[in-house]
């Protein structure tokens, strides 16, 4: 199950983007435009629609010539990598080169882990002793995408701070794109071209007798709920039993142990993430009174805005993450990899900087056409920096719960659902179901309703007591 972050905004605002100023929605001083306070943080649906997170220069290698050219990169708001021959060929917004979909990718930052991987993924292939490597990085920073089953490809840099910077950039666009579809184009290609006649059929079928079945849930809703409760409690009877032994023995045992793996990291990760909102902030305010008042506001404002997707900015927070480990509970409870947990903190911290960014952009909206002089200014910036912390303090720690819970239930259910029945064993409920019931009711739904009722106390008892 994939984590979501707070729920919609219950902000009412909506930012004009006719008002003057650079940020495109700041208001001039002297506006009464208000917004209402926000008692949690808010959100913006699409916040950076039509916005470039990140663009440099940097070399790659071209595998046809065997040469390392020079290419302008841009990364968008969907997090694709596009190269250009050089920045003016972007500037004429001219047909770019390469275009990556950097799902499923590894980002590596030397020649010798590459190979490593190369030789790990070939098996029964070893290099020969003294064989000259495949690839020659003409400076000492290279920056590689890997991956199992697409086409890698090579970049260098120049020093160890620009490599530092592309590698937090590709980390983030791989990280964002692993949300979405984790596979390759061509595997999605092949998947979709596959599938897509007898899905249709699928939806033509399915529209087709929806009228029917509308009617059939309005007409029989009370006789599908008692039978749905009746299939349910045999289900927990025959179920439950076995589930709380192995819940007793095998799962609530290690709950404590995986929680503690996913908190230290995850708690300091967010912890990181109100750290660093708090030093842009603060480094604003004494930007603004130094420099230039209200008048520079917008154009600091307009930088904070995009904190949340500045990826070398995050960086020191995603990487809290990487000291996340499982061992021992990944072959106890078949847990292949931890990045899918990873990930899916890091995006909750993404998410968490870019709520705290709206909500402080909010509460000082509503209090800029009220100021007099910088002094003010100042402090109304500081009182509303303090009151924004309060809520990040609240709405991350519910956050954070939230994401302990699922991914407990990832990877303890599977574990459960395999160890308590059989799945051949269900079918012989199926006849508990009313034909005409068939469609409403299915049998592996309700099996996994029980397992999880089964272990649901616990975690939740769990991530209560580790708060």
């Amino acid at each position: 199950m994939q984590g979501q972050g707070l729920a919609p905004s219950i902000c009412s605002l909506s930012l004009t983007p006719t008002l003057a100023g650079p940020a495109g929605w700041w208001p001039p001083p002297g506006s009464t435009t208000r917004a209402p306070a926000c008692p949690k943080l808010g959100k913006i649906s699409v916040p950076l629609e039509d916005h470039v997170i990140y663009s440099g220069n940097l070399f790659q290698y071209i595998e046809e010539n065997k040469k390392w050219r020079n290419r302008f990169c841009v990364v968008p708001h969907n997090y694709g990598l596009v190269l250009y021959e050089n920045k003016l060929a972007y500037e004429r917004d001219l047909q770019p080169r390469v275009l990556i979909n950097s799902a499923g990718y590894k980002v590596l930052t030397s020649v010798e882990q590459y190979l490593e991987l190369v030789n790990s993924s070939l098996p029964g292939v070893t290099p020969k002793s003294g064989q000259s490597p495949i690839l020659k990085c003409p400076t000492d920073f290279p920056l590689i995408l890997w991956h199992p089953y697409a086409r890698h490809y090579y970049f260098c840099v120049m020093t160890g701070k620009e490599q530092e910077k592309w590698k937090a950039v590709f980390q983030d666009c791989v990280r964002h794109c692993n949300n979405e579809y984790p596979i390759s184009d061509a595997v999605y290609r092949m998947v979709y071209e596959q599938t897509k006649a007898q899905y249709d059929a699928v939806v033509a079928k399915c529209e087709e007798e929806r009228p029917q079945m509308e009617s059939t849930i309005r007409t029989d809703m009370d006789q599908i709920i008692t039978s749905k409760e009746h299939l349910a409690s045999k289900i927990r009877a025959f179920v439950l039993p076995k589930a709380e032994i192995c819940v007793r023995n095998h799962v609530q045992p290690y709950i404590s142990s995986i929680l503690e793996a996913l908190m230290t990291p995850t708690s300091q990760g967010f912890a990181e993430v109100r750290e660093v909102f708090f030093k842009e902030v603060t480094d604003m305010n004494m930007n603004v009174v130094n420099e230039g008042g209200l008048e520079k506001l917008p154009e600091y404002m307009e930088k904070l805005s995009h904190l949340a997707f500045h990826p070398v900015k995050m960086q020191s927070c995603y990487e809290k993450m990487d000291q996340l480990k499982l061992e021992g509970l990944q072959q106890r409870f078949d847990v292949s990899s931890t990045s899918v947990f990873k990930q899916r903190a890091q995006i909750h911290m993404r998410q968490q900087m870019d709520d705290a960014v709206y909500t402080f952009e909010t509460l000082l909206h509503q209090e800029v056409g009220k100021l007099q002089g910088s002094d003010n200014l100042c402090k109304s910036i500081q009182r509303i920096l303090e009151r924004v912390l309060k809520k990040y303090d609240y709405d991350s720690s519910t956050v954070r719960k939230k994401f302990f819970r699922e991914a407990l239930l990832q990877i303890t259910i599977p574990f459960l659902s395999a160890s308590s029945s059989p799945r051949q064993e269900l079918a012989k409920f199926q006849e508990l179901i009313f034909e005409d019931f068939a469609n409403f009711i299915l049998v592996e739904n309700t099996y996994e309703e029980v397992v999880l009722q089964s272990v649901m106390k616990d975690i939740m008892q769990g991530t209560q007591a580790n708060d």
